[in-house]
């Protein structure tokens, strides 16, 4: 397996394409189109400010265009999910809470250093996690800048839930204390005397009990060319009590490395910002907004790599096939064209067949979720394969003791079978289907199988899950009834709990507005797909007396034939950049995985082999 391991890191780490930051795209979705802004309110903030119409060779105040949006659980807002996007040095967010479409942008520097991610309004709802101790406040990346002080290196000086740490009045002084990545205090005198009149105290702010120095004070006060209603004018560039919030620590120094450099730099922590100081840079980037919105991401989406300085990521095809021979199903994955077919998971005699994938911007953290026999040799459970070629078992429902340090699985009375796990497409949630209660029901829970919750509560058959592109529905296939037909049902998902802490994570959801999108009595429909960009269902239907692949909007609109041939087609994924989808036939005796472009047109066969390849899965 050693050589396969190699190979296939090989073949992740090459599948990555090169993309724009800031395309404009309709579309805004986190695997397409992640540039755009999904909110005409999130780009009128941001073009105040940043539009390079008004930039002026100043700094920054979000960053160049967004990277990353999402639906995120908060409890308050509709549904308990509040929109939000990311950018270099913020997050903009609209809860919705009672209607209320008005931008805010969060408290993420206080989460970053309590360790407390915000879930909801009330004190009590928190995920707790370590401080980010592991993401420097200014400067590179950990990785190059390990020695510079972190997020949980402020937590001693910093004010935040209610701790009730402060200051002292210091007005008119100027700065020489410095802190290091234990928290030590120090003094710099060197740097007090050479930037006195920079660094001089001129506000105390009573309410948190911290200082802010001319330097920062200026820039928070600056007036300049903003956007207003599209036409450049001139003003206050930010409201800074509402971009910042109110500051949390005193202005400290810290050594950082830059660029590869180390520097000195005056570091200021507030509620949601950070402003740094460096005296070496060029006047107009010497107080610069900190990175806080890469740093936040970090923290709370480690698996998803850093999607604000990596090209476009692509992943290549996993498939099931029986080519060596036996009679278990065993997962290969290729290239997009059907070159460097390999094996991906480790041939043991027991099935493993792919369903989705855990997508990362970090080819090295990528992860393929399996169905496997391989626990008790009958019961389907549900494993991951690295990009490494290492398993991992995630499930524990066919009999086999749950190991130490594995979440609960919850009471099964006999064994049973676990499988279909679609991944959530920010990483942290699994949709999958398991029979432990009779029929198959859908489950949902975090990827690591902890907090299992089902969610269809029926005597209905279902299977296949697809997560929709803002992570707000679930789309899947169900069988109700006595001679009933499969069809596709599309669900908004009401989350009432999430909290991912380390130690105790726990959620709690449910389905609502059920909707049947195929509403057929007379052929079956299955096997739903979302596109990357969240606007269209790809499915299998027999509607035509044999199965076909089929294309429909994501509300149930405009059902489209693509497929069309004497035998079966069916099993379409999408390409992650949604341009291509690929899918299973046996048109040529056996089955095979094909591929085509998203409107039926340039269909061409990928493997072709005298044994059965199918089960392709792409970029879900």
């Amino acid at each position: 397996m050693s050589r396969l391991k190699v190979r296939l890191t090989g073949l992740l780490s090459a599948l990555v394409m090169v993309g724009t930051l800031f395309n404009g795209h309709a579309n805004a979705a986190p695997w397409a189109n992640r540039s755009a802004f999904v909110s005409p309110k999130f780009e009128e903030v941001w073009r105040r400010s940043d539009d390079p119409r008004v930039r002026d060779g100043r700094s920054l105040y979000w960053g160049f265009g967004p990277w990353f949006d999402y639906n995120e659980y908060y409890r308050e807002s509709p549904n308990g999910l509040r929109r939000v996007q990311y950018f270099d040095k913020a997050r903009m967010e609209i809860n919705g809470i009672n209607g209320n479409t008005d931008v805010t942008n969060g408290l993420l520097v206080v989460e970053l250093v309590s360790g407390q991610l915000k879930t909801g309004d009330n004190a009590y709802d928190n995920a707790i996690r370590p401080a980010a101790d592991r993401v420097p406040v200014a400067g590179d990346g950990y990785q190059t800048n390990s020695n510079s002080p972190t997020y949980a290196s402020f937590a001693a000086v910093s004010t935040y839930n209610n701790n009730g740490y402060r200051d002292p009045d210091r007005r008119d002084q100027s700065i020489a204390d410095a802190i290091d990545k234990s928290g030590n205090k120090s003094t710099r005198n060197d740097l007090r005397d050479a930037y006195k009149d920079q660094t001089k105290i001129v506000v105390y702010n009573a309410t948190t009990g911290h200082n802010i120095p001319q330097v920062f004070w200026d820039f928070l006060n600056r007036t300049g060319p903003i956007i207003v209603n599209g036409q450049r004018t001139n003003g206050s560039i930010v409201d800074w009590t509402s971009a910042m919030g109110l500051p949390i620590s005193d202005p400290y120094w810290v050594k950082a490395t830059v660029g590869g450099v180390q520097k000195d730099l005056l570091v200021q922590l507030f509620e949601r910002r950070i402003l740094t100081y460096t005296p070496t840079n060029d006047a107009a980037y010497q107080v610069e907004m900190g990175n806080v919105g890469q740093h936040y991401f970090q923290w709370r989406y480690g698996h998803l790599g850093t999607p604000w300085n990596s090209s476009e990521p692509s992943l290549p095809i996993a498939f099931g096939s029986k080519r060596d021979g036996g009679a278990e199903w065993d997962t290969y994955a290729m290239n997009g064209d059907g070159s460097s077919q390999l094996l991906y998971a480790s041939n043991d005699s027991k099935e493993t067949v792919p369903y989705s994938w855990v997508r990362s911007w970090d080819p090295s953290k990528v992860k393929l979720f399996v169905d496997s026999r391989r626990g008790n040799g009958s019961n389907r459970q549900i494993w991951t394969v690295g990009a490494d070629g290492t398993m991992t078992r995630v499930t524990y429902t066919d009999g086999t003791p749950t190991p130490p340090g594995v979440p609960y699985q919850g009471y099964v009375g006999t064994p049973s079978n676990d499988f279909n796990a679609s991944v959530s497409p920010d990483g942290s949630k699994m949709a999958f289907v398991s029979d432990r209660s009779g029929k198959p029901q859908i489950f949902v829970s975090y990827t690591n199988g902890a907090s299992q919750t089902q969610v269809t509560l029926d005597d209905c058959d279902h299977q296949t899950p697809s997560w929709s592109a803002d992570g707000r529905y679930l789309y899947w296939a169900s069988n109700c009834g006595t001679n009933a037909k499969y069809n596709i049902y599309r669900a908004e998902l009401n989350w009432l709990a999430d909290q991912p802490s380390n130690d105790y994570p726990y959620l709690s959801l449910e389905l609502r507005n059920k909707v049947n999108l195929t509403n057929s009595t007379t052929s079956d429909n299955g096997f739903p797909r979302v596109s990357p960009d969240g606007t269209k269902i790809v499915f299998t239907s027999n509607r035509d007396g044999n199965s076909e692949v089929y294309l429909m909007n994501a509300d149930g609109t405009n059902q489209t034939r693509l497929t069309n041939s004497s035998a079966e087609d069916g099993a379409p994924s999408w390409k992650l950049d949604g341009t291509k989808i690929a899918f299973d036939s046996n048109r040529d005796g056996n089955w095979n995985v094909y591929v085509m472009n998203t409107d039926g047109t340039g269909q061409a066969q990928l493997t072709n082999n005298s044994a059965d390849d199918r089960w392709n899965v792409w970029g879900q």
